[in-house]
């Protein structure tokens, strides 16, 4: 294989190409039913921003269930750019216009998309409980979060 498109993926123990850093599959790429599944309920996700997004993108507190539309154009984002291997997270409107994503475990990862800006608990809910405030976010997710997002 060559680097060029290792850029895009790695190779696993069989010598096959089987993830892409971002959610395309690549036409003659090998592929595992795991990984389709991961794309598709990825895929699910980013079309499930849409509809949580606010009808014209404003958010008022009178839909609590619902989150504004830079929130959602911001999540719809940072969701395309998880890497395939990456587990997925639970989401909820926050109720104030945001969306939480939580990566449960034993020291659970709490992300909030506001509009453009992250927020990130790392070992949320636990007395070692380390936060990131207000991280700008716009071309590409930033590389702590990323990082963090992959550990769990």
């Amino acid at each position: 294989m060559n680097d060029a498109l290792e850029a895009y993926g790695y190779v696993s123990d069989n010598s096959h190409y089987v993830e892409a850093t971002d959610t395309t599959v690549y036409p003659g790429e090998y592929v595992t039913d795991d990984l389709l599944g991961r794309k598709h309920a990825k895929d699910g996700l980013v079309r499930l921003m849409e509809q949580l997004a606010v009808p014209g993108g404003g958010w008022t507190s009178d839909r609590p269930d619902r989150i504004s539309g830079d929130t959602a154009r911001a999540a719809m984002a940072f969701l395309r750019q998880l890497p395939l291997r990456a587990t997925l997270p639970r989401i909820s409107p926050d109720g104030e216009g945001s969306l939480a994503m939580l990566w449960e475990g034993t020291d659970p990862l709490l992300v909030t998309i506001d509009n453009w800006r992250i927020h990130m608990v790392e070992g949320a809910t636990t007395a070692h409980a380390k936060y990131l405030d207000d991280v700008p976010f716009a071309e590409e997710i930033p590389e702590g979060v990323l990082r963090a997002v992959l550990d769990h």
